[in-house]
């Protein structure tokens, strides 16, 4: 495999030395000519040159392959690497490499829930950033485009020119490597690969791509959307308000439970609070606290039900305001019901749930549920995830918005955030802020059918401490 080193810097030294150096860059080019190759091809989406800021193109090679190495000398602790890439059926069921290196590993781990690529400084490292999509499809092209920079320790990762998460890894500074950079492998095939000395930002990133063929994505990884849900095509009807100023009736789960098993309906209650957490209305909102601070965030999750069964098709609205927006996760969960009977999800005889997430991922109810609001330390997560239950299983994800806007020290919002979910047939769509985060289409088949008329749980994790809840409303969408 024969790639071309067009680093302007050392043509100009050649061009300026004895004859016997232009005598040996005679040599190359004729050997260059000879193998086919050419300083003169470019990528599906044009020639990018060296302009201020932008990386150099140190390498390029155009034509499909299965396993592609890039000698040691022609990349270093900065770049960008970009290239086409399609999976196997097989790729998709088992671990696959999608680049090998000295120090910079990154394979893809298909399963039967959801793929994910799996990136370490070296293969042995002691640090693992996991980057999660909702589904690939076999044996179609997508574009990958990954920078690193090992001074600074991370890594960013974009699909089809959307930046995916931003992974931080170990720390490493050596700049010559012992060994090549090798892509792909029997069941990854590649193509269009282009290398860049330097760390590209977002925009060259898109430059990349702008003119690149490329099937649009349809969930695969994190969407950046424009505008809101387009919901006035639609007749609504309010089918629920909750009016917080009148004090509704709260109850906890555990007052459901006899002799620990579920034996009573919340018949005249408007609200159950599940695990360790209070929920109380003052000053016209509903208030959601998890156990105190200090106490052990990991087992102090809650989630607020609404008793009311609400239709299948539906848009529901609230506004949240979270103690600290840049720390926690919430999540809406809908169309609920008990697992084989279509019931209440507060039928007798259910175990109970107490928060604890697996209760309800993998217990006894169904429901699609959103993580509408994730932040994390680093500010690494950057997708909304949409998932369908029983199974965990992730669908789709979008842009994170809420966490986001507000670790932007121009804006540094405190909320209260506006929240909208709207459910019409199979369509889903999640807005946060005005904004359409997430869009999917469940087919009905790949994980059963498509969920009707069910409850609406809002859970938040522990590390979110509190939430105060408002205008929370519900809507038929009426065909």
């Amino acid at each position: 495999m024969i790639w071309m080193h067009t680093r302007r810097k050392q043509l100009k030294r050649i061009a300026n030395t004895s004859f016997k150096w232009m005598f040996m860059v005679i040599f190359l080019g004729i050997f260059f000519q000879f193998s086919g190759c050419s300083q003169n091809k470019k990528s599906t989406g044009g020639e990018t040159t060296n302009s201020g800021d932008n990386p150099e193109r140190v390498v390029y090679h155009e034509e499909e392959a299965d396993t592609i190495e890039v000698p040691d000398s022609l990349w270093r602790n900065q770049g960008t690497i970009a290239y086409e890439f399609k999976l196997s059926e097989e790729a998709l069921k088992s671990r696959s490499n999608l680049l090998q290196s000295p120090v910079l590993y990154m394979m893809l781990r298909g399963n039967y829930m959801w793929p994910e690529f799996s990136a370490v400084p070296t293969p042995k490292g002691e640090r693992q950033e996991r980057i999660q999509f909702a589904f690939f499809k076999p044996e179609q092209w997508y574009h990958l485009t990954i920078c690193w920079d090992g001074p600074g320790a991370k890594m960013r990762l974009y699909l089809n020119g959307e930046l995916q998460q931003l992974a931080y890894m170990r720390q490493w500074t050596e700049d010559k490597f012992s060994g090549p950079m090798i892509l792909g492998d029997e069941h990854i095939k590649t193509r269009n690969i282009t290398m860049y000395d330097g760390f590209a930002d977002a925009d060259f990133v898109k430059e990349l791509t702008g003119n690149l063929d490329l099937t649009p994505l349809s969930g695969e990884g994190r969407e950046v959307y424009s505008g809101p849900m387009e919901t006035d095509k639609y007749t609504k009807r309010l089918v629920y308000e909750a009016d917080f100023s009148k004090n509704p009736k709260i109850v906890t789960e555990k007052s459901l439970f006899s002799d620990g098993k579920r034996k009573k309906l919340p018949d005249d209650a408007v609200w159950v609070i599940e695990g360790r957490a209070t929920a109380e209305t003052r000053d016209g909102k509903m208030i959601v606290t998890n156990s105190p601070e200090g106490e052990n965030t990991d087992h102090n999750h809650a989630v607020l039900w609404n008793t009311k069964i609400f239709p299948e098709n539906f848009l529901l609205e609230f506004e949240m305001t979270p103690k600290d927006p840049g720390k926690g996760l919430a999540i809406i969960f809908f169309c609920s019901t008990a697992k084989g009977t279509g019931g209440s999800v507060f039928s007798e005889g259910l175990p109970k749930r107490d928060g604890n997430f697996g209760r309800y991922n993998r217990g006894a109810i169904n429901c699609y549920h959103t993580s509408y609001w994730a932040s994390s330390a680093d500010g690494s997560r950057l997708t909304t995830n949409l998932r369908k239950n029983y199974g965990f299983h992730l669908v789709a994800l979008g842009d994170e918005n809420i966490a986001a806007t507000t670790m932007d020290p121009e804006n540094n919002e405190k909320g209260p955030f506006k929240v909208r979910l709207m459910k019409v047939d199979n369509l889903i769509q999640v807005e946060t802020m005005g904004q359409l985060v997430l869009r999917w289409e469940d087919d009905g088949e790949k994980y059963g059918p498509v969920y009707g008329a069910g409850q609406i749980g809002l859970r938040q994790m522990g590390h979110a401490g509190q939430v105060t809840y408002d205008s929370f409303k519900v809507y038929e969408i009426v065909k």
